[in-house]
């Protein structure tokens, strides 16, 4: 079986320790797009009632800030008592043991890995605002997923995490 399977999210036995955990939201230039769409709403719907228009901008302000929280997955890197170790990426996890060493990405080999250098068979779990990543080999050999692609705002924690798993 592969070690890249995808369950369902918070999918963790209990006692499960966190070693590293990050949600990749957006920057905060980007949540001003939930207000910018409220008020056109609101200037659109507003002309035909005014109520009318300030419901509709208000639910489509949180519907657009629901969207950019829901989009945005959390990576983290999960130690279990029984000594399995995880890194998840979004909805999918692998087990530590499958995992090479992890070397981190500055902006110019992120847009490297993301753009000439993307081999369409990795796993990628990447957002347009995390400009930085950690890039983890995997040397499972029945899993057909060279590595795993993974945006962070904080490469060297992630690699750190990741490497206190590999000194097990």
């Amino acid at each position: 079986m592969s070690g890249s399977a995808a369950p369902p999210p918070g999918n963790a036995p209990a006692g499960t320790d966190e070693v590293y955990s990050e949600r990749l939201l957006p920057t905060p230039l980007m949540w001003l797009l939930a207000p910018a769409v409220g008020l056109a709403l609101w200037f659109i719907f507003s002309a035909v009632h005014n109520m009318a228009g300030t419901v509709v901008a208000l639910l489509g302000a949180l519907g657009v800030a629901a969207a950019l929280w829901a989009g945005s997955p959390v990576v983290r890197v999960r130690a279990a008592p029984e000594g399995v170790r995880w890194l998840h990426a979004g909805r999918a996890r692998i087990e530590a043991d499958y995992l090479g060493p992890a070397r981190s990405l500055d902006v110019d080999q992120m847009q490297q890995a993301m753009g000439p250098q993307l081999r369409s068979d990795a796993y990628v779990c990447q957002r347009p605002w995390v400009r930085t990543g950690v890039q983890v080999p995997v040397i499972d050999p029945t899993d057909p997923t060279p590595y795993w692609l993974v945006a962070t705002r904080f490469p060297e924690r992630l690699v750190a995490a990741l490497g206190q798993e590999h000194a097990n």
